[in-house]
């Protein structure tokens, strides 16, 4: 990720938005980039995943666990999936419908 490029388009987007989403490819850098500029160190992170699965398990959460585990102050977590039920699959972590998203 280039942080130098990045980090203003963010920080002017959080001047004129309540909530801003930065997605990218896993392990480039986006939690510290998150952790280290301001204002975003003092905003609480919200893990989202998405699974194309309709009927998602404990196991489809890895991921998200693991963020989690690594960033013990985060609000929590969020896996959409394309089923019909909401459900809680950790203590942290919400399995919520896509079409609660999309609309």
């Amino acid at each position: 990720m280039h942080a130098k490029v990045v980090t203003p388009a963010l920080q002017g987007a959080s001047r004129d938005h309540a909530v801003v989403i930065l997605t990218g490819a896993r392990q480039v850098g986006k939690s510290t980039l998150l952790l280290n500029a301001e204002p975003f160190r003092d905003w609480r992170l919200l893990a989202i995943e998405v699974k194309r699965s309709d009927n998602p398990g404990y196991g489809d959460a890895a991921g998200l666990r693991a963020f989690l585990s690594e960033y013990p102050n985060a609000s929590g977590g969020l896996l959409v999936h394309g089923g019909r039920e909401i459900r809680r699959l950790d203590e942290k972590i919400l399995a919520i419908l896509w079409t609660m998203v999309t609309g």
